[in-house]
């Protein structure tokens, strides 16, 4: 995987964080960035904290940027890893207890 582009902007309009499915609001700064693998590109919108938490994780597991990090799957298969960071990135960890106990209380 490569990285065509990176940029911290400030959102115009709300979107969706590609890490925690959690909205990214209007006047929010987040992470935009535009990535290419095997001839296919795809844009890449995340929180700024998230986006600090996926890179945090990269260097404490020693992976490369190809070897991709997605905090939604690494939540699915791996939450204990995740939750070893709860201090160090309390608002993103919430956002995921937020979105399971949704999830839960919906029966998913």
């Amino acid at each position: 995987m490569e990285v065509l582009s990176e940029t911290r902007p400030k959102a115009r309009r709300a979107h969706i964080c590609d890490h925690c499915g959690c909205a990214i609001a209007a006047g929010e700064k987040y992470q935009r960035a535009f990535l290419k693998d095997g001839g296919e590109t795809w844009p890449w919108k995340s929180h700024l904290d998230c986006a600090a938490l996926c890179g945090r994780m990269h260097a404490d597991q020693d992976l490369s940027w190809d070897e991709g990090i997605n905090l939604s799957e690494e939540w699915g298969n791996d939450r204990d890893e995740m939750l070893r960071y709860r201090d160090e990135f309390p608002a993103v960890i919430a956002r995921f207890e937020s979105r399971a106990r949704r999830a839960d209380e919906k029966g998913e």
